[in-house]
């Protein structure tokens, strides 16, 4: 990877230490570029006569969503974020009282909250799967607790709130063997880790377009396998979803476009294809190659640093998000001392992962997220700044 041109292609990367990507990625130059364009010929053309226009251009952040993740194009809607998508996919699966949804404690809260309400309103069973040596996940409990009401294991790829990394292929195995509805999260792993759903045989995955992925904030997709089309029973439909045929009948659409909206923000999908586009020739094995060296480097050279605690957890591989604390720091000062040196970071707080943050003992910790684009002079400037903290 060529990372001084990969820096200037990143106009902010030269402006900031930006280690905030797990929350929202500095963009190339082509993302903005891209959008930019498409408004300005939009503002003279009209809407809906771009769309018409470009179909073909539009589809193709389709096609790179596929090859990115190892699908059919037909298999992929586009949502306003991951949280729309994620609740799309959960809410489409007829639960039935004592149904089980089986989890994990590392699990983000926009998930969490929607299995408490299935929970409330259809009653469902909730079980959460703990953590072992391992990592995130204990697969041997996961084996152990399913059973015949298992309807879905929903799985979170990484954390918000540490570096661990579950093991999303070998849990897809046990719900193949089981026919169950498997569902990932990779909100922070996509664009970040090799994650490709013929390996990990999920049913549903969704994803952002604004962390790793590097593109506009605003947009989400789902990936939803042909095969589970049939099973569904969507929670909304929208005029794409299904064919309004009579006065009383409509014929519902089995495809992915059951899940997506007629209107959607076409500019900004224009950047998140040039995103895409600009990972998937960069290769998405390059990327987490290089994330892995510098996220291992900066545990080592921080770790090492007086007071300074990491928190990512278990794992046999850990991702490059790190989370830590400083003794007699608050996180909230360290992220405003590091922020008045020109350094993005972010706060975990126990509202993002209840139970990962409350095992953890944590009222909150310094998260300090690495992308490709990053570099060791600025893992030592941040190692500088902790060392020096007053």
């Amino acid at each position: 990877m060529n990372i001084k041109q990969v820096r200037k292609d990143t106009p902010g990367a030269g402006e900031v230490i930006h280690f905030n990507n797990a929350g929202a990625s500095l963009p190339t130059k082509f993302v903005n570029n891209a959008i930019k364009k498409w408004l300005d010929e939009e503002e003279m053309t009209g809407g809906y006569e771009m769309e018409s226009k470009y179909e073909s251009e539009i589809m193709g952040l389709y096609a790179e969503i596929a090859k990115l993740i190892h699908c059919s194009k037909d298999e992929i809607a586009i949502t306003d974020n991951a949280s729309t998508a994620f609740s799309k996919a959960l809410y489409a699966i007829p639960f039935k009282a004592e149904d089980e949804i089986i989890t994990s404690e590392i699990e983000y809260s926009s998930n969490y909250l929607n299995y408490l309400k299935l929970k409330k309103d259809k009653g469902i069973k909730l079980t959460l799967i703990p953590t072992d040596e391992e990592g995130p996940v204990d697969v041997e409990a996961l084996k152990k607790a399913i059973n015949k009401k298992t309807k879905l294991i929903a799985i979170t790829h990484m954390p918000t709130s540490s570096g661990a990394i579950a093991p999303v292929k070998e849990i897809g195995k046990i719900a193949k063997q089981n026919n169950i509805i498997y569902m990932v999260d990779t909100c922070q792993s996509i664009g970040h880790y090799p994650t490709f759903v013929d390996e990990i045989q999920c049913d549903f995955l969704n994803g952002t377009s604004r962390k790793y992925l590097r593109g506009p904030r605003g947009l989400g997709f789902l990936y939803a396998r042909r095969s589970i089309y049939e099973k569904l029973d969507p929670y909304m439909l929208e005029a794409m979803g299904a064919e309004w045929n009579g006065r009383d009948n409509y014929d519902l659409n089995y495809t992915s476009k059951m899940f997506e909206c007629f209107e959607k923000p076409v500019g900004f999908m224009m950047g998140l294809k040039a995103a895409i586009h600009y990972a998937n020739e960069l290769t998405i094995e390059h990327i987490w190659t290089r994330i892995d060296e510098l996220a291992s480097y900066a545990r080592e050279r921080w770790s090492r640093i007086k007071g300074v605690q990491l928190h990512d957890g278990n794992g046999k591989e850990l991702s490059g998000i790190i989370t830590l604390t400083l003794k007699d720091q608050s996180p909230q000062k360290v992220q405003e001392l590091l922020s008045k040196h020109g350094i993005n970071s972010s706060l975990c707080k126990p509202f993002t992962s209840y139970t990962d943050m409350k095992n953890k003992g944590l009222a909150s910790s310094n998260r300090l997220s690495l992308h490709y684009y990053n570099t060791l002079e600025e893992i030592e400037r941040v190692a500088d700044k902790l060392q020096n903290i007053r």
